[in-house]
């Protein structure tokens, strides 16, 4: 997508998809008074969270989160009309961790299941 290689202000070079969110992440992130840069911040979180609405209001999410090789957890909130969809995810011993905390009315497809409102947490493979 964006070249086969990326160099960014630290000389590190990065390759592939995972980098390519990594620097998402490092360079989308804001400013250090805290201001995001083009709503950056909120791209990035949605992206490594891997939210996506697929009915109106969020009555129905997808959630497929994007485990960028650089970031070792991730802890999005998302507000909709039902209340809080909570994802976390992090890295272990033994793989990722998966956390979805979904609110009454919502349901989700996560790691090739459907659930419903409550916590529900998955390990996945690295």
């Amino acid at each position: 997508l964006f070249g086969e290689f990326l160099s960014v202000k630290s000389f590190h070079t990065f390759s592939g998809r995972n980098d390519f969110l990594f620097i998402l992440a490092r360079f989308l992130q804001g400013d250090d008074n805290g201001n995001d840069n083009l709503n950056g911040n909120r791209l990035t979180r949605m992206a490594l969270s891997g939210i996506v609405a697929t009915e109106p209001a969020y009555r129905r999410v997808s959630i497929s989160p994007q485990y960028a090789r650089h970031i070792d957890w991730v802890d999005v909130r998302k507000e909709c009309p039902y209340g809080t969809i909570v994802v976390k995810w992090q890295r272990n011993a033994g793989g990722i961790t998966l956390d979805v905390t979904l609110p009454v009315g919502v349901t989700a497809d996560v790691a090739g299941k459907t659930v419903g409102a409550g916590r529900h947490e998955f390990l996945m493979n690295q």
